[in-house]
């Protein structure tokens, strides 16, 4: 199509010079020694057009003899520009089917250039890293120096230090990254694995539901981290009533509805003796359901200092009112009679307990334990050595069957 066009433009451009040239009668004379030529104004005009283009051919072709070292250099450095790009591209692929040695193979090349030498280098260190080989990776790392590729080597370097189990060194760098406004979620993640090594349960509770609200962290995993730190919080007993409730507080109204988050933040006031706190939570939970991790906890609240034991028995019987079969409140009832030494109700609780198609063995040998311990204490020897020999052969069950 564009042939055509200067097809048509030239011809006309022909047509018009011609009809002009018919009306140009002027002519040129030109005297040479003895000699006179004798031109017409139009063949001095075509003479001329033809002979600025084959001068400015000759210049061209002056001008490209020249500077054909140069861009026979540019060619060589573009040639091997393109193969660096290439085999940067299969360095990454060897990278991520794990076939490392190749891609520090490939990737060497790529690093002799300045525009892929960086990424080159963090393949090179990641690959050594895959491979336990630390003072490679190192040496990779050390070599990127270009500022728009710091951030990049900081989180590597972070990532490799918590793989490497150096916890310490590895939040100095995230605390530097987060001090430069890097807030990514990566960064975020590195930190609540450094914490986790370094056992900063406080840190690890609150960047895991950090992490789930952004959903970054799928929930199962979040909420295994939030146990496992909850769980190593309360054995270490390293915390503060306003820490809980800072915790608590932080969490999306879903995960305040978790049993099991509830049960650890109520087993750690209670460790505190803060009975108020403890209470607001049994109460937020009862409210939604009768949640058997917040009934068999009921006991230990008891025991804090000014919370009185009949207020919590009325609790118990409201809610066994509602459901008469549910053994955990049955067991709960026991659990709570037998400290205020009410014999026969907290006999009655526990055979009920026992007498329960679906209850776990667990709370079974509880409660033959429990009824073994008050008929001792009302010396009835018969009935005492009946609950005996039940939770020996529970107890041996289980250990044959562990």
């Amino acid at each position: 199509m564009r042939f055509l066009i200067w097809l048509v433009i030239l011809s006309v451009g022909a047509v018009i010079a011609a009809w002009l040239m018919k009306f140009n009668t002027g002519h040129m004379v030109l005297f040479w020694n003895i000699h006179r030529i004798d031109l017409s104004l139009n063949m001095v005009l075509i003479l001329f057009v033809i002979f600025s283009g084959v001068f400015f051919v000759t210049l061209r072709l002056i001008n490209e003899l020249i500077n054909l070292p140069l861009k026979a250099k540019a060619y060589r450095l573009r040639s091997r520009s393109m193969k660096a790009s290439e085999d940067l591209a299969q360095a990454i692929d060897h990278l991520f089917a794990g076939r490392f040695t190749k891609a520090i193979k490939v990737a060497h090349f790529p690093s002799l250039f300045p525009e892929t030498s960086n990424i080159a280098l963090m393949i090179v260190a990641q690959a050594n890293h895959q491979l336990k080989n630390a003072t490679s990776r190192d040496e990779a790392l050390e070599k990127i120096k270009e500022s728009k590729h710091l951030q990049a080597k900081l989180i590597l370097q972070a990532q490799f230090l918590v793989d490497d189990r150096q916890s310490s060194a590895a939040l100095k760098i995230v605390k530097q990254l987060q001090e430069k406004g890097a807030r990514q979620f990566l960064v975020q993640s590195i930190a609540m694995r450094a914490h986790q090594i370094s056992k900063n349960w406080l840190e690890v509770i609150r960047l895991a539901n950090n992490l789930k609200k952004r959903n970054y962290l799928s929930p199962l995993l979040a909420d295994a981290r939030m146990l496992e730190a909850l769980n190593q919080l309360l054995n270490n007993k390293q915390y503060t009533g306003q820490d809980l409730v800072k915790q608590w507080q932080e969490l999306s109204t879903i995960d305040q509805q978790n049993p099991a988050l509830m049960r650890l933040f109520i087993k750690g006031f209670i460790q505190l003796n803060d009975a108020i706190n403890a209470k607001k939570i049994f109460d937020f939970g009862f409210a939604i359901k009768v949640f058997p991790e917040l009934v068999l906890l009921v006991p230990s609240y008891t025991k804090i200092n000014g919370v009185l034991r009949n207020e919590s028995i009325l609790v118990i019987e409201k809610l066994l009112k509602q459901d008469m079969a549910n053994y955990y409140l049955q067991f709960a009832m026991g659990e709570l009679c037998y400290l205020q030494q009410l014999w026969g109700k907290a006999i009655a609780s526990y055979e009920t307990v026992i007498s329960s198609p679906h209850v776990e063995n667990d709370l079974k040998e509880q409660s033959h334990f429990r009824l073994f311990s008050i008929y001792e204490e009302n010396e009835n020897a018969q009935q005492s050595a009946v609950h005996q020999k039940t939770l020996i052969k529970l107890l041996s069950n289980k250990i044959h069957y562990e």
